[in-house]
């Protein structure tokens, strides 16, 4: 029922020498189908590569999620739970990796990536402990609630040589074909079946991911979606996704988006798109600079109550040539009612690694010794020189007297002081550092709180 690898553990953007080493062959493996995923996918540098003279040090970039190859399984988690992770990449306990999957899923809905839109109690009593679980524990529970509103169902023109009249006689087939057949009539008819396209990926996506959860739970929701889809064929990975290509929705399927597109997404990850001829040949990644964005995004949304402009276009830096202007966008740009200008930026970087504290640009040294550094110290030049020009650039464009107050965000996952720091820049923007929290269990239902006075003013709007 449950396929059991010991996977090799490893966080984004790290190196980690596994303790046994992994064949020539698996490297072999691993290299062909991240090199497949990369061309596929649009990139400039694969998510995962082999270094050292031996080749046996395995390196990753942003990308969070599994690759698996036969027996190879390479799991990516973020990096904000590398202190989870043991030294030699080989276990990890139950409850701490259901911990980091259970953040992972909450991140997710509350981006709304992956279509993912909607956070209930319901995920979070659930205890996912790898990335097949997250898969399987949105598909089940997604696809059975529409399963049990119905079924699609679409009319099937099928025809063929029967005993009976059925549907109409093809005339010109029976007096050539069938001239001498008395016993058989040619007919055409209409069938309304479950048997379509959509359905038959909905249920290969189930198949494929049936034998790989470890969650008793899932497992039974896969098998429930299985059951209601009994009249639908079997197919495979390949056919499921050909036979959807020209798909077209309408208002009694629309319902069912969400878990179609995740459903493509894992089918098309599998070794049959990668010219492979093993189904367990698996590849799933997250690009974690773009989850955080949309995270960030779906938090600016509801802390300041007003829609935010993303990548939007402040000016050039070139502005009087044609050609070559180099545009300037900024992650985030938004007005708040008194229309105050904001740009921010979104920083998927542990700035406070380290440190129990939130950044902060003075350095506070507390009763029991312990220090944080200052944030001058931490942040990067070339980070802060960015969110400065884009508001110099949009004060020149817009004319506008209202200097933009800009923003770098940033994860925090420390137990220690969860504060947001201001800043005057050399522009006269107001530059606030603004931690974020990336645990669902310490929110208390806030994303953006604990704010000293010196920069509660900013965000009273």
């Amino acid at each position: 029922m449950i396929r059991d690898k010991d996977p090799i553990r490893i966080c984004e953007w790290s190196s980690k020498r596994p303790n046994i080493p992994l064949t020539q062959e698996q490297k072999k493996g691993v290299n062909e189908v991240i090199e497949n995923w990369k061309i596929s996918n649009g990139l400039s540098d694969a998510p995962l590569w082999f270094s050292d003279p031996e080749g046996n040090t395995i390196n990753t970039r942003q990308y969070v999620g599994i690759i698996e190859v036969a027996d190879t399984v390479i799991e990516i988690y973020p990096k904000l739970d590398g202190h989870l992770l043991d030294d030699d990449n080989s276990r990890i306990d139950e409850k701490l990796a259901g911990s980091i999957m259970q953040n992972l899923l909450w991140i997710l809905g509350i981006s709304g990536h992956m279509g993912i839109a909607e956070i209930e109690e319901a995920h979070l009593m659930e205890s996912p402990t790898n990335f097949y679980d997250i898969f399987a524990l949105l598909m089940s529970k997604h696809l059975f609630r529409e399963l049990s509103l119905g079924i699609p169902h679409q009319y099937k023109v099928l025809s063929d040589n029967i005993r009976i009249v059925r549907g109409k006689i093809c005339i010109s087939d029976q007096i050539t074909r069938n001239m001498d057949r008395l016993d058989l009539i040619s007919c055409e008819w209409d069938e309304f079946t479950p048997d379509i396209p959509l359905n038959r990926i909905l249920k290969c996506a189930c198949r494929f991911l049936q034998p790989r959860v470890r969650d008793g739970a899932s497992f039974i929701g896969l098998m429930n979606c299985i059951a209601q889809l009994e009249d639908v064929s079997d197919v495979d990975p390949f056919t499921a996704l050909t036979g959807v290509i020209s798909h077209r929705w309408s208002r009694a399927t629309e319902r069912f988006l969400q878990v179609f597109e995740l459903s493509k997404r894992l089918l098309q990850g599998i070794g049959h798109i990668f010219s492979s001829a093993d189904t367990s040949t698996f590849v799933f990644l997250l690009d974690m600079n773009k989850v955080f964005e949309e995270y960030v995004k779906a938090i600016l949304e509801n802390r300041f109550n007003v829609g935010i402009k993303c990548q939007e276009n402040v000016g050039y830096l070139f502005p009087d040539i044609s050609n070559g202007k180099i545009e300037q966008k900024a992650d985030y740009l938004w007005h708040t009612k008194d229309g105050k200008p904001w740009i921010g930026d979104a920083k998927y970087k542990h700035l406070a690694k380290n440190q129990k504290d939130s950044l902060a640009f003075t350095q506070i040294t507390e009763d029991n010794g312990d220090s944080s550094t200052s944030a001058g110290r931490i942040l990067n030049p070339n980070d802060v020189r960015q969110l400065t020009v884009y508001a110099e650039i949009y004060c020149k464009n817009t004319q506008q007297n209202k200097i933009p107050n800009i923003m770098l965000i940033y994860p925090f996952v420390g137990d220690g002081k969860f504060e947001s720091d201001k800043a005057r820049a050399w522009n006269g923007s107001d530059f606030i550092l603004c931690p974020v929290r990336m645990e669902q269990d310490k929110l208390e239902g806030k994303l953006i709180n604990a704010l000293p006075d010196k920069v509660k003013g900013c965000f009273d709007v």
